[in-house]
């Protein structure tokens, strides 16, 4: 007997079971990178894709294997001809809702797609391809009008503007968007069509001015997000007083941005239940075209105390916060009675200053609640821009080692703090040659360098990453009592 023609070949690949494929095809998947905006970008390597487009061919075992890793992390930027390979993607999207099933995290940058007079971008077949997954079942009525809308407007424009709404709209298992765009309006109103996000990174295109927060104030309303990640935003008033808080977000990190005390109360009062918050003060090319008066510490402690209650994870930046006319000679104040804090990342200026007459003990005591778990300790290079000698880091040493690692009584649950060094040169050395990892008892310590922060590398001479101390425990356990 003949073999059906319609029954195809078994493969090799065929034999090997879908959860092996999966393991060895895993590792060649890309990666967002953890932090918003981070330095380098974390792209696949163009091989890796290669690699898992040919492995999507295999088989049909391997097909939607490899398609799940293929597609789960879209990086637009990182393609080659990203503008022709963006439309091609777009396209692909339109005819196969499958592969829209397969993403789960996009990365888009609309400045970086732009077409060359050598890119042959097929707009009109996209077009086409759009408006047959709009007649199509499938998708939601305001889906299909959001489609609609962007497809009559991008047919007269044909640039990449508006392009995170088509892909928004035809990934419906997306959960992490991170965008940079230069109009937000169209985004805002499509994003309620994501039933799975839970994490959203925007940034604007602007390099010298904050936009305004409330031009995107409706997408962070969306009822899944736990996450809300703004790079270039700002705002000097209260806000979202006419929008319901949204309590299901728990973390909110503000980049480069600009929040007076007004601003502040608005986060918290928008995301009542946050529990983590980072705010990095705006660089100097953004604030310096902003005439406003930049928050002062002090104000900033005592608004944290007030409205942060419940914050279990705390980061404070700060590249200009001392830049301006008026020095800033005030601290945050002590946070030891914020009872849920267990992560802090912060500078030493922020709760103690020379010349206060301020007790040392007492402001590194107070500074700190009994429950921390972690501390990074940010340099004052990020505050004034300067440069420091490498002993400046020695008395920052000298400081955690009697305050907090060799306070064990206080802290029982310390596991880590690290300290991010003002010289990559700096030694664990003492001036007069005394190595001091004798200061810091039966810690742990590990030397390491890496970007921690979006802080421009000029502050550290343009030369190193900044260099880390971390002191973990060594496996002890803290004594029980009673």
């Amino acid at each position: 007997m003949s073999q059906n023609e319609d029954t195809k070949p078994t493969t090799a690949g065929d034999k090997i079971p879908p959860e092996i494929w999966s393991m060895i095809l895993e590792p060649l998947e890309a990666e967002l990178p953890a932090q918003s905006w981070a330095r380098p970008v974390s792209q696949n390597h163009p091989q890796n894709t290669k690699v898992l487009a040919s492995a999507s061919g295999v088989s049909e075992i391997t097909h939607p294997v490899a398609n799940q890793f293929l597609y789960r992390t879209l990086d637009l930027e990182s393609l080659q001809k990203p503008g022709v390979s963006t439309v091609s993607l777009l396209r692909a999207f339109a005819d196969q809702p499958i592969l829209g099933e397969y993403v789960q995290k996009l990365r888009i940058n609309s400045s970086k797609l732009v077409a060359t007079s050598n890119d042959d971008i097929k707009w009109d077949e996209l077009f086409k391809s759009v408006e047959a997954r709009i007649r199509a079942p499938g998708l939601k009525g305001e889906a299909r009008q959001c489609l609609q809308m962007w497809l009559n407007t991008t047919r007269q424009n044909k640039d990449f503007s508006d392009i995170a709404t088509p892909f928004v709209l035809l990934l419906p298992r997306l959960q992490v968007l991170e965008c940079q765009l230069k109009r937000w309006d169209p985004l805002v109103g499509c994003l309620k069509n994501c039933a799975s996000l839970t994490e959203v990174r925007l940034k604007t295109t602007s390099e010298t001015h904050p936009v305004n927060i409330t031009e995107i104030l409706p997408a962070l309303m969306h009822p899944t997000l736990k996450v809300v990640r703004l790079d270039g935003f700002g705002s000097d008033q209260e806000f979202g007083r006419n929008l319901r808080p949204n309590d299901s977000v728990e973390t909110v990190d503000l980049g480069d941005s600009y929040l007076n005390i007004n601003g502040i109360s608005g986060i918290f009062q928008l995301f009542p239940k946050i529990k983590n918050f980072s705010y990095e003060f705006g660089s100097p090319e953004r604030m310096r075209h902003c005439n406003r008066e930049h928050i002062k510490a002090r104000k900033l402690g005592e608004k944290l105390r007030e409205v942060g209650k419940n914050l279990e994870s705390l980061t404070i930046d700060a590249v200009v916060l001392f830049q301006f006319p008026e020095i800033d000679n005030s601290t945050l104040g002590p946070l030891k009675d914020m009872k849920s804090l267990k992560r802090l990342c912060v500078c030493e200026a922020f709760f103690i200053k020379q010349g206060e007459g301020q007790d040392e003990a007492g402001a590194w005591n107070n500074a700190f609640p009994s429950q921390l778990e972690s501390v990074h300790f940010l340099p004052k290079a990020r505050i004034i821009g300067g440069t420091f000698p490498p002993w400046t880091d020695v008395g920052l040493l000298s400081h955690v080692a009697e305050y907090l690692l060799n306070n064990e009584e206080r802290f029982e649950s310390l596991k880590k703090v690290s300290v991010e060094l003002h010289s990559s040169k700096a030694q664990l050395r003492h001036g007069s040659g005394e190595v001091i990892d004798d200061w810091f008892g039966d810690w742990k310590i590990e030397r390491r360098e890496e970007w921690v922060s979006m802080v421009p590398s000029f502050f550290y001479g343009g030369e190193f990453k900044p260099t880390i101390i971390e002191f973990t425990r060594s496996g002890k356990v803290p004594s029980s009592t009673g």
